[in-house]
């Protein structure tokens, strides 16, 4: 299932979510009526960064709201303990949706496992999985992977996008992060909001949103001052959602929002920043260091 060319993308949303925007640039915003039963599965295919996960969660929300939804980035390699697994989420979604992320990660094992579930259609749980185009994969096993083309929805990279899908993807991030970081006084000028469109994100989303994030984090007044692309880092900002089993990430996240949010109370002066963040100034040069905070 291709994308839709970028210059039939609507771009009146408003309420509506990134996933939504990320559904109609897919064509799927009236859902097939394979996805629609209870065991459906899905492999959803893009770029690094272009919002895969996103689609996925939007998918979960609009056919089985009523249930949870894991993220799972690691399998177990045994097959007991990976049956096991399965299990457990499944019970722990009460039989929703479990995103698998990437499948050009597997090995042969995980391949030949979710090949049998996946024909047999014995799985009481619906599995959406996310690939990275691009990413070659170690192993190989030829029947799942011509098997997962059957039902797989691609997601176009962000410079597939014209200026005004652009800027309704910068405006529906935009209300998302100033509500969930408390400043929802912030404003995006016309000269700023330029300034973004003129920018190269590598075809990635998650670059817009990490500038954007990076930008209200280090924005003093009530307007957002767009950072030049040069000093942003393709590091993860926003904290995980809660379905998301990934506490690496999550605890730099976390970390990252800290410190930069000390730097600008403090102008840069680390011994205050590090008394105000509870930890030694050394342990505070070494987090810098690691987290690329210039």
């Amino acid at each position: 299932m291709r994308a839709h060319s970028s210059s039939s993308i609507r771009t009146d949303f408003k309420k509506e979510g990134i996933g939504e925007f990320l559904a109609e640039a897919c064509g799927i915003l009236s859902l097939p009526d394979w996805l629609k039963s209870k065991n459906s599965w899905v492999r959803i295919s893009g770029p690094s960064g272009s919002g895969k996960k996103t689609l996925g969660k939007w998918l979960h929300r609009s056919l089985s709201p009523e249930k949870g939804i894991l993220v799972i980035g690691f399998l177990p390699e045994q097959i007991s303990k990976l049956e096991k697994s399965l299990d457990e989420w499944i019970r722990m979604t009460d039989s929703g949706s479990i995103l698998i992320e990437g499948t050009e990660k597997f090995s042969s094992i995980h391949q030949k496992f979710f090949f049998k579930l996946l024909s047999e259609g014995t799985v009481d749980s619906r599995l959406i999985f996310t690939e990275t185009q691009g990413v070659e994969s170690f192993e190989i096993f030829k029947p799942f992977r011509e098997f997962l083309l059957q039902r797989t929805i691609f997601i176009p990279s962000l410079d597939s996008f014209h200026s005004p899908q652009i800027n309704s993807l910068v405006q529906l991030i935009l209300e998302e992060l100033k509500e969930s970081m408390g400043r929802e006084d912030l404003r995006l000028s016309e000269k700023n909001l330029q300034k973004i469109l003129t920018m190269n994100f590598d075809k990635n989303l998650s670059s817009l949103r990490n500038l954007l994030e990076e930008s209200i984090l280090s924005s003093s007044g009530s307007e957002i001052e767009i950072l030049d692309r040069k000093e942003i880092r393709d590091r993860v900002l926003t904290i995980p959602d809660s379905e998301d089993l990934d506490l690496r990430t999550a605890v730099e996240a976390v970390e990252r929002q800290k410190i930069l949010l000390a730097q600008k109370l403090f102008g840069g002066n680390q011994i205050r920043m590090a008394r105000a963040l509870g930890i030694s100034r050394g342990s505070l040069q070494y987090k810098l260091k690691q987290l690329e905070i210039g």
